[in-house]
């Protein structure tokens, strides 16, 4: 009995800790020498500080509450969503397929497959959703480890746009930079 109540107050502890992480985003601006100033987003955790360029064309909202960024423009939406989950790394790609089909149930996987996202790798996968006769979503959904988390890339547009939006998806995966705070306070 007293076994399982230090592990039910271990697991408390866990994610009330995790649930309480620091998370901050806001918007800035980074010169690049082949571009010049551009708009960019800085997200800080307990653990790192990432940045990724606002995509050509798109607004960008944060919610910290939800610790998410989501880009828009007329065709697609890009949500990047902080989470605590995966702690331990990623688990196979069934598993993962399993966690992806629950969050869009009448969804069809299209393909699926490992993907390099700047600071590391994770899994993405296409999924296709029928509203009606004439119209389906289609979504790319990515996962990527972190320290102390991950991130989840979700882009969505209509299966007619996202052969063209995929550019969205791309400015900011490529554009993902991830610096160490112990790096990050010997550079301040």
């Amino acid at each position: 009995m007293k076994s399982t109540y230090l592990l039910l107050i271990s697991i408390f502890t866990l994610f009330s800790t995790v649930a309480n992480a620091e998370f901050h985003a806001f918007q800035s601006t980074m010169e690049i020498a082949e571009r010049g100033t551009v708009d960019s987003i800085i997200v800080d955790t307990d653990e790192q500080r990432y940045s990724f360029m606002l995509p050509p064309g798109c607004q960008a909202s944060i919610d910290e509450t939800e610790r998410a960024i989501v880009f828009g423009n007329k065709k697609s939406s890009l949500k990047i969503q902080w989470g605590n989950c995966y702690l331990n790394g990623l688990p196979d790609e069934n598993t993962l397929r399993t966690v992806v089909l629950n969050r869009y149930p009448e969804a069809a996987v299209l393909q699926s497959r490992g993907c390099a996202i700047g600071a590391g790798s994770g899994w993405f996968f296409d999924l296709k959703r029928a509203y009606a006769v004439d119209y389906s979503v289609t979504i790319r959904h990515a996962i990527l480890p972190c320290r102390g988390g991950a991130f989840e890339f979700v882009l969505t547009a209509s299966s007619r746009d996202f052969p063209s939006q995929q550019g969205v998806f791309s400015a900011v995966t490529s554009s993902f930079h991830v610096i160490p705070k112990d790096v990050l306070n010997v550079i301040q």
